[in-house]
């Protein structure tokens, strides 16, 4: 995953992957949406050949920055499996690296 320039963290039932692109570049958008998706399918992957399960239904995907920099982004989902995940535009609370962040 680090070779495709997406930073993860596994935990014992959590994992997270994470990804920086340019909103001001429509391919960069388009290549980061197709990478962290690739992703996504290679840990479904592995968990699946380890006895594990992606849980899709709580599988949770945000675009995090400025608003001028979100709103620039023109996809608002990615598939995960089979199922369209779409941004969360309210969510109550996420972990990330160990902090906990509440959006609004």
């Amino acid at each position: 995953m680090r070779s495709q320039g997406i930073d993860y963290h596994f935990y014992a039932d959590d994992s997270q992957v994470a990804l920086a692109f340019s909103p001001d570049i429509l391919v960069d958008q388009i290549d980061a949406f197709e990478r962290v998706e690739s992703c996504a399918d290679s840990v479904r992957t592995w968990m699946f050949q380890n006895k594990l399960k992606l849980n899709d239904d709580k599988t949770v995907f945000m675009l995090v920055g400025n608003k001028p920099q979100v709103n620039k982004v023109v996809f608002d989902s990615v598939v995960i499996g089979d199922s369209y995940i779409s941004a969360s535009a309210n969510c109550t609370q996420t972990w990330v690296l160990g902090l906990t962040v509440t959006c609004p």
